[in-house]
């Protein structure tokens, strides 16, 4: 009965409360909404202030209970509790520019996007060569590629070029782009295309010719009307233990080779820089 009539009261306070609250808002409606904004803003801010959020983290989507983020917290826990390398100089170091470190990509096509004859001719390699040159040819290219791990005083052979493809390991300094006789261009599009009928060739080949080849043919429907070459640059550099060593840093320089490489490209196809270099 006590607590009836103690609630009761809290009940009938809160009816006043609300009907004061009502009929002042009738007589006052702009200054009671005006100090009811000012309220919701200040107790909005205070909440700010002493909860805030949290920063995101590659954590947020992993499901904390499954048995690969236990095993992903052990390793990380392990890794933690391993003294690291001296930056350049600990003997478990990657050697110098023995990975890929970033990739430019050119993809080659038919100025008529109609066209159905194969893009492997004569003229068009040799087009494709005195693009790629302009990377492999430039004064910083050397400290920058990828090295040869047999000769380290060499760049590795480009193996993802399809200019390498066709011209053989000759062309890995891309000096004069001569034009290739026919017959060597067919007999290297030939073996290319026999490669594609099996899971190993497919795999390392693949990446020259478009989805529109038809695998173990080289007739003209069914020929590459688009191809593409990859050159990269080597990682880790010169001072750097890994590649994930201060990469904001081995990234800057990456940058700087690349950056000087798209302008010399640009003058290539008489254009003109666009924004910043």
């Amino acid at each position: 009965m006590v607590f009836r009539d103690f609630f009761g009261r809290i009940e009938d306070a809160f009816d006043r409360l609300v009907r004061f609250y009502c009929r002042g808002l009738q007589r006052y409606p702009w200054p009671l909404f005006i100090s009811a904004c000012c309220i919701r803003v200040l107790f909005s801010g205070l909440g700010a202030v002493r909860m805030g959020l949290s920063d995101s983290t590659q954590y947020d989507w992993i499901i904390a209970s499954s048995q690969a983020s236990k095993n992903l917290d052990a390793l990380v826990d392990a890794q933690k509790r391993v003294d690291q390398p001296a930056g350049g100089s600990g003997d478990d170091a990657d050697p110098e520019r023995s990975e890929t470190a970033h990739t430019v990509t050119f993809v080659y096509s038919h100025r008529n996007s109609k066209t159905k004859t194969t893009i492997f001719t004569p003229e068009l390699l040799q087009q494709m060569c005195e693009v790629e040159r302009v990377f492999t040819t430039h004064k910083d290219w050397p400290d920058n590629c990828v090295l040869d791990q047999d000769d380290k005083t060499q760049c590795a052979f480009p193996s993802r070029s399809v200019v390498g493809l066709f011209y053989g390991t000759d062309a890995v300094d891309y000096d004069n782009c001569p034009r290739l006789d026919y017959s060597v261009v067919s007999a290297r599009e030939r073996f290319l295309y026999d490669n594609l009928t099996t899971s190993e060739g497919l795999l390392s080949m693949g990446f020259f010719v478009d989805n529109g080849v038809k695998i173990g043919t080289t007739d003209t429907t069914g020929a590459a009307r688009n191809t593409r070459s990859s050159l990269s640059t080597g990682g880790p550099l010169e001072g750097y233990d890994s590649l994930d060593d201060d990469q904001p840093s081995q990234w800057t320089e990456h940058v700087k080779f690349i950056s000087k490489v798209e302008l010399d490209l640009l003058k290539l196809f008489g254009k003109k820089p666009q924004g910043e270099y």
